[in-house]
């Protein structure tokens, strides 16, 4: 648990003090009085002499690289005048009480300080006994910074829990209110916090605003909320109509944005420079690699022998499509293999890896998450990576290009799920590669970050086939399930509180959020007696509620992997961490060397005090040793906000994973959140096995529904101009 205390330190020496305008960054060695103990600190705070006391709540953190330091979250002394006084008063103990103390008490900043520093008696106030001068007390200890700046800030719409997301975003109190004096449009980047609250806080302090100013921080909020659902532009009259509503101002003027080199502006569309020129450099990449043209060893006559071969030793015979895209494969030297499940892709990406083989190529595998590129390894019998690992994205000192796939093929799984960063580090990194192939399901939701990489470049003229016989449908089961719900058919029936097979390899019980808790614990309670506790993964489409993820963690530990005295533990914020427990990784991250990347489960196999490298110095840290299947990982206490309990995980998170037994959950109070594509990617989440909860009729009617949203790009535009006005490459 991170525990924050009231220190007073004596400034030693200052290490450091940022160069950069607007921030009061330092760094600097202080001696705790009370334990005579030096300590690394760092502090957004204007200014601090050499000697002098600061006296403030400060958290310990364990940093990566440094080790154990603290971290200032507020000075005791934050100088506020009496109006912000009386109000920071009141949020803290009440209106009743703080007319009260202003009856007993003068009405000046020694009063206040009196609160703050937990030195008056609380319990002689009106309405305050031991239990509420308590909460006082620990609210002083733990918030006092939130409530100063809700208190600050609440009358240009800050709510308390918005004060207390600025403070996470930024490190400490004085950061937060030197952001709000001088630049408020900072704060757009914290959700929740729109354009509206921030323009507000900032007209406020400048009077004199240039009306450009505030039109292109609304300009950037909008183009960050697009690429936040996907698109890498908005239209030009969507966005001057979207500002001038938000300002209550008419024809706001836009013409200015066309000189400011951080946007992208002609006469329909108007982006972030950076996005469009990243979208045009992946147009540059994909079409100099179908210009390179590198004739595939075997002739056609020894491509159809091998599909003779292939057919009769894997009992398995090719459909016309399938036969289509091996023939494309190589002839080109991009090809996409689009199919929904059932329809053969794995086969496909066996098949090639075998023909490859037989022709002398070498064959390098890859998938956005870490699932897909182990069930890549299942079927093929090659070692995959994630993409991540593969080009050292999300390393500072990594720019796409820098690290290249030295095979001759480079063969991609769970295309759909590629944005348009990810898509260029894939583009460069494969440039020598005589064949790059990308393989996806168009019904799968759409990547998390911006862009449609791989529908664009299929729309841009690179070769494609599309698979789209279902093998097994008849069966019924989890393929019927899925095709049924791509198509918007009906997919299950309603027998109130009954269960019903479906096929041999799913169930569906109808249940109601009452009856949600009991069928699920019958569910898990039959299927732990055939398959292991990590085998099992609930899917869901919300976090929150009844059958959301942190309610469904909460329950699936306490009754599956209780807490035991032969179990470690630990405490970090409102999880449990314990032995045993499947964990999810919510952030790409980087631990001890090795890249764990968001989505990825782990199964937590210790807990204790590790030693491990830093920069200067080994350092003891509280660890999590997790293993996540390839590799395991101490996972230091810094990061483990990096961390849910990973029994019960979003449908978004589990995408490109999956599991051997899948519990889907899709109940009423989810009726707004489903549609088709998350109904379908929760069907074929399963290896194995699908037990799906739920009402019927919210089912069958969300696969009606599409919710695969519009998003605007150019990526296709770009790469079309190439490949069809054959323009010549810079």
């Amino acid at each position: 648990m991170t525990i924050r205390k009231r220190i007073t330190f004596k400034n030693m020496k200052m290490i450091f003090s940022t160069p950069k305008k607007n921030s009061n960054f330092k760094i600097f060695v202080g001696t705790e009085k009370e334990e005579n103990r030096e300590w690394k600190i760092k502090a957004f705070i204007n200014e601090l002499n050499t000697s002098e006391d600061i006296t403030g709540y400060f958290t310990l953190v364990a940093d990566e690289t440094y080790g154990d330091q603290y971290s200032l979250n507020t000075v005791i002394d934050y100088h506020v005048d009496e109006h912000e006084m009386e109000t920071v008063l009141t949020n803290l103990l009440g209106k009743i009480s703080t007319r009260d103390l202003f009856s007993k008490e003068p009405r000046n900043l020694d009063t206040y300080y009196k609160i703050i520093n937990n030195e008056y008696d609380l319990t002689s106030l009106n309405g305050v006994g031991d239990t509420t001068a308590k909460r006082i007390q620990k609210k002083v200890i733990d918030k006092l910074d939130v409530i100063i700046l809700y208190s600050l800030t609440s009358e240009y719409g800050v709510t308390e829990n918005m004060a207390s997301k600025i403070l996470s975003h930024f490190p400490s109190l004085e950061n937060c209110i030197d952001i709000i004096k001088n630049d408020p449009y900072k704060l757009q980047e914290i959700s929740n916090i729109g354009f509206s609250i921030a323009d507000k806080i900032a007209v406020h302090s400048d009077q004199d605003m240039p009306i450009e100013k505030r039109v292109t921080a609304a300009a950037l909020k909008i183009i960050e909320d697009a690429a936040n659902n996907g698109s890498t532009f908005v239209n030009v009259k969507g966005i001057q109509k979207t500002i001038s509503e938000k300002m209550k101002v008419e024809n706001v003027p836009i013409d200015h944005l066309k000189g400011n080199q951080e946007f992208y502006v002609d006469d329909s569309i108007i982006a972030k420079r950076t996005s469009v020129e990243l979208e045009g450099r992946i147009a540059h990449d994909v079409y100099k690699k179908l210009k390179n043209e590198i004739p595939f060893p075997l002739n056609k006559s020894q491509i159809n022998e091998f599909l003779e071969e292939y057919q009769v030793k894997n009992n398995f015979i090719f459909t016309d499509k399938q036969k289509d895209f091996l023939h494309l494969f190589t002839n080109n030297s991009v090809v996409c293999l689009l199919g929904y499940a059932g329809t053969g892709k794995s086969a496909m990406q066996k098949a090639t890896s075998e023909l490859c083989k037989l022709a002398g190529w070498s064959i390098n595998q890859s998938a956005p998450t870490g699932r897909a590129a182990q069930v890549m390894k299942e079927y093929t019998g090659i070692r995959s990576s994630t993409l991540h690992k593969q080009f050292n994205i999300n390393s500072k000192d990594c720019d796409p290009g820098m690290y290249r796939v030295h095979a001759d093929v480079l063969l991609v799984d769970e295309g759909s799920m590629i944005d348009i960063v990810t898509g260029e580090y894939l583009t460069k990194g494969a440039e020598i590669v005589k064949r790059l192939v990308i393989v996806g399901d168009p019904e799968q939701l759409p990547s998390v970050g911006a862009g449609r990489f791989l529908q664009d470049i299929i729309d841009g003229g690179v070769p494609h086939v599309e698979l789209t016989d279902v093998f097994r449908q008849s069966e019924g089961g989890i393929l019927d399930m899925a095709t049924k719900a791509r198509q918007g058919k009906n997919i299950v029936p309603s027998i109130k509180n009954k269960a019903v097979k479906m096929g041999k390899d799913a169930i569906f019980h109808e249940v109601d959020k009452d009856n949600l808790e009991q069928a699920l614990i019958h569910y898990m309670n039959s299927l732990l007696k055939k398959v292991s506790l990590e085998d099992i993964t609930i899917i869901t489409p919300k976090n929150v509620g009844v059958s959301g993820t942190e309610k469904l963690n909460q329950l699936i530990q306490s009754r599956f992997n209780p807490k035991s005295p032969s179990k470690k533990e630990v405490e970090h914020k409102n999880n449990i961490f314990r032995v045993g427990d499947t964990v999810l990784c919510t952030k790409n991250s980087s631990v001890g060397g090795r890249q764990v990347n968001n989505g990825e489960l782990g199964i937590i196999k210790d807990i204790g005090t590790k030693m491990l490298m830093g920069k200067e110095e080994p350092r003891e840290a509280l660890c999590l040793t997790i293993d996540f299947g390839e590799h395991t990982v101490d996972w230091e206490q810094s990061k483990f906000k990096d961390l849910n309990l990973g029994y019960a995980i979003s449908i978004h998170k589990m995408q490109g994973s999956s599991n051997k037994v899948i519990i889907m959950i899709a109940d009423k109070s989810s009726t707004y959140m489903l549609n088709r594509q998350l109904i379908y990617t929760g069907l074929t989440r399963p290896q194995k096995r699908l037990i799906l909860l739920g009402d019927p009729y919210t089912i069958n009617t969300a696969v009606r529904k599409d919710g695969s949203a519009k998003r605007n790009t150019m990526l296709a535009t770009y790469l079309k101009k190439l490949v069809h006005k054959k323009e010549k490459l810079k």
